[in-house]
């Protein structure tokens, strides 16, 4: 279960790095390019415990991960569009 966090911290780091780096400066895009990438993971993490809490009766780590997961791959295809 560890592994699993660390991976799923790992790809949100590379995913921010990849998206903010797009803008090659330290700029207001690169800071809406972090948001744009951290708010709708953090959203799908927490719906996706609500989710499996109504479901199963409990949430569970595996779950935020592969909520965090399922939003990081969506959201890296339309995030330059949403800028």
């Amino acid at each position: 279960m560890g592994f699993l966090v660390i991976g799923i911290c790992l790809l949100g780091f590379g995913f921010i790095e990849f998206n903010a780096g797009s803008a090659f400066e330290s700029s207001e895009r690169a800071a809406i390019d972090i948001l744009i990438t951290n708010i709708p993971a953090t959203v799908a993490k927490v719906t996706w415990m609500i989710v499996q809490r109504t479901l199963n009766g409990k949430p569970t780590i595996a779950g935020m991960c592969d909520g965090a997961n399922a939003m990081l791959v969506g959201i890296n295809p339309v995030e330059g569009l949403l800028i």
